[in-house]
């Protein structure tokens, strides 16, 4: 299986970030998308771009990222079967987990997706 990586600093114009190891599998799925017929709702790669914004910023403020569907249904502008079948298919590409809480269910990005920042010198 072919890897491509997409940094954070791609995403946000950082320079300190980190390294994302994608299956040219996820990134098909992420890229076949109908988003653009409503500018206000998320595409897949836009919804994947938000976990990891909220995975970061839950990871510097040494917290958990602790995200639940109905938030996640609010930011993205999507359908509650629509986030259920993007997060389940996220769950089969070994990308997220979910764990069931007393009142929701709530989304994790498995941290073995992600590899300390490269240096330049390792790029070579």
């Amino acid at each position: 299986m072919v890897k491509e990586n997409i940094t954070t600093s791609e995403l946000h114009g950082k320079k300190d970030g980190f390294v994302i190891r994608m299956s040219s599998e996820l990134m098909a799925y992420l890229c076949n998308d109908y988003a653009y017929r409503n500018p206000n709702r998320f595409s897949r790669l836009k919804a994947l771009q938000d976990l990891l914004i909220r995975y970061q910023e839950a990871k510097q403020s040494s917290s958990q990222m602790n995200v639940n569907i109905a938030q996640l249904i609010k930011a993205w502008g999507w359908s509650r079967p629509s986030v259920l079948a993007f997060v389940e298919q996220l769950v089969k590409l070994e990308v997220l987990q979910v764990c069931n809480m007393v009142t929701s269910k709530v989304v994790h990005l498995k941290p073995g997706l992600f590899s300390p920042a490269l240096s330049p010198s390792d790029s070579i």
